[in-house]
């Protein structure tokens, strides 16, 4: 291994004392056998506000938070170590220690570092972080999770030799060219910016998923995929390539033994840095906040609120949809984007007291009811008209029906505003929700209806075919392949417009194709469940009016494609769309599916 790079492996934190015992949140356990440079593991300073729950290995530490070299002064540092290191005694104790530097040439990743004669290890710490970009406090944590510096009642120069592990291998002893605080301090800073180099050190990526394993040179302990959210992460991979495994994150032994296939090197490394400082994950990009009520309706009205916000909007129009069932609100969501306003759903027989409120305060200029009084019942019309005189219910025969009646009382207004064609139609099957789900927020960001059919069917029918020509459609994209649409069904359409079919391998595939195929624009990206529909009819209906993405997840996590895009497309924000129970809290970390 080149003695310029930090080594691949673990923590040895107190391998050199306790013989083989771990000192944790202030209990005493048995370490299991094994290689003790694998197993040992640091005393987190502060348990009280880490929690096994919020580690996430894509996201470890921002770049925001691990690239700032002003995080702390010298003053601010030394108070820190005099704080930690107070039972210490001694002038080998970090609070105490003091060392003569010496100069060190800018190159590309430090400026120039100046030496100094007796220079106190926090003077050290501020100084290599700002010539460096590597955080002080990213400095502090690399020390205690190494050798528990900063901590530690009993300092060696052995220790402080090699204090932060630098061109110390798993297999063999120290280089002694690279020995002695200042030294170990400078070249882990030095080389942690250079990881930050993908052309360098291309194995981990921001942005990029990739196979990590949970214990070294273990096949047997398996591995999984970990899609990395930045440069920071990326560069603690490069120097520790493993993650912890389950028996590593049990909430009530989070800071304890796992088992033999236990790697600790980055959940301390988290957990130390978040027991004593701010979250490591503040500052990550992009920023993730859910959006939620005590159930469908009001989440309904809270995404409303958060597209429309104010007093008295007096938004175009607003949709109301049942939230019982999908099949009318389908085409509802990309019909209610397209003409700028909200999809709200409601019970068959009352409107829920949070949509009504949404409702007076959006002031809609006019409101569409769609389905028929089963759906949507007379008692509930009868509450909205008292509101806005200026309401219709589209209700069709059948579901197939109530889709072109919306489709076509929203695309003509739209082309009596615009008199000209509507450029694509999307055609989704209407036995099932997720296909024809995704299609809405894509379709309503670039004003296109979703026509739901019976794609069972042989050929296109002719109510179909004649809104077709009716919206003057120029080409139409079929979501979903057989046995959602059928190739006979397909070819039928094919005759009548150009076709491009959209279909993936299951409904989180076609949600990612679907996607892509029509990039979006906005500085959001909605996050909803794949397994029910009523919180991401109205998430669609927000992003398309915001011309934003929507992808589908898993309960408890998304699928790796849909994070990778995330991150590609540098979004400020994601709301993930619903509760707890929808959507786990792993969701809103963006941890990557298996």
């Amino acid at each position: 291994m080149s003695q310029r790079r930090l080594p691949h492996k673990l923590l040895r934190s107190l391998a050199a004392v306790t013989a083989c015992l771990v000192i944790v949140a202030g209990l005493v356990a048995a370490q299991p056998a094994g290689p003790a440079s694998a197993i040992v593991k640091s005393t987190p300073p502060d348990t009280n506000d880490v929690y096994a729950k919020d580690f996430n290995p894509g996201n470890i530490i921002s770049d925001a938070n691990f690239y700032n070299g002003s995080a702390m002064t010298t003053p601010t540092v030394q108070s820190f170590l005099t704080a930690q290191g107070v039972d210490c005694t001694g002038t080998l104790c970090l609070k105490s220690f003091v060392q003569t530097t010496t100069d060190m040439p800018a190159d590309s990743w430090c400026s120039t570092y100046t030496g100094v004669a007796n220079q106190s290890a926090a003077d050290m710490i501020a100084k290599v972080g700002a010539a460096c970009g590597i955080s002080q406090r990213v400095l502090l944590t690399l020390l205690q999770k190494e050798q528990t510096l900063v901590t530690r009642t009993d300092p060696t120069k052995a220790l402080l030799d090699k204090a932060t592990g630098y061109s110390c291998t798993d297999t063999s002893t120290c280089d002694i060219a690279y020995a002695g605080l200042f030294k170990q301090v400078y070249y882990a800073a030095r080389q942690f910016k250079r990881y930050s180099d993908a052309t360098l050190f291309p194995q981990y990526q921001a942005g990029k998923t990739v196979t990590i394993q949970y214990f070294p040179n273990s096949p047997a302990c398996g591995s999984s995929t970990v899609t990395i959210w930045n440069t920071a992460t990326a560069a603690l991979y490069t120097y520790t390539p493993y993650q912890p495994n389950a028996a590593a994150l049990v909430p009530a032994n989070f800071f304890g033994v796992g088992d033999s296939c236990s790697a600790y090197g980055n959940r301390n490394f988290w957990a130390i840095y978040n027991g004593w400082f701010d979250s490591s994950t503040s500052g990550s990009v992009p920023t993730v906040n859910a959006i939620s009520g005590q159930d469908r309706y009001d989440t309904a009205a809270a995404i409303s609120l958060k597209s429309y916000p104010g007093v008295n909007v007096k938004v175009p129009v607003v949709y109301l949809a049942a939230g019982t069932n999908f099949p009318d609100a389908l085409s509802a969501a990309p019909a209610a984007a397209a003409l700028g306003g909200p999809l709200l759903l409601s019970l068959p027989d009352r409107l829920p007291d949070s949509v009504l409120a949404e409702v007076k305060r959006l002031a809609p200029q006019r409101i569409v009811v769609v389905g028929g009084t089963d759906s949507i019942g007379a008692a509930v019309y009868a509450q909205l008209a008292a509101l806005q005189n200026q309401i219709t219910r589209l209700s069709g025969a059948d579901r197939y029906e109530t889709s072109r009646m919306i489709a076509q009382d929203a695309y003509k207004r739209l082309l009596d505003l615009n008199p000209s064609k509507v450029e694509v139609v999307y055609v989704a099957s209407g036995a099932n929700f997720p296909d024809a789900l995704s299609a809405g927020a894509v379709a309503g960001a670039i004003g296109a209806p979703v026509i739901l059919v019976n794609g069972s069917a042989d050929a296109v029918d002719t109510p179909t075919a004649d809104l077709l020509t009716a919206l003057n459609a120029t080409k139409a994209t079929v979501v979903g392949g057989p046995p959602s649409i059928s190739p006979s069904y397909s070819q039928s359409l094919a005759a009548l417009v150009p076709i491009l079919p959209i279909s993936g391998s299951d409904r989180f595939d076609t949600n990612i194709k679907l996607t892509k195929s029509a990039p979006s624009t906005g500085d959001s990206v909605y996050v909803a469940t794949g397994f029910s529909f009523p919180d991401a009819l109205a998430g669609a209906a927000a992003a398309g009016a915001g011309h934003d993405a929507l992808y589908l997840a898993q309960t408890a996590c998304v699928p790796a494609p849909a994070v990778e895009s995330i991150l590609a497309t540098h979004v400020a924000t994601v709301y993930p769309l619903g509760g707890p129970t929808t959507l786990t809290n792993k969701v809103s970390q963006l941890v990557s599916c298996q």
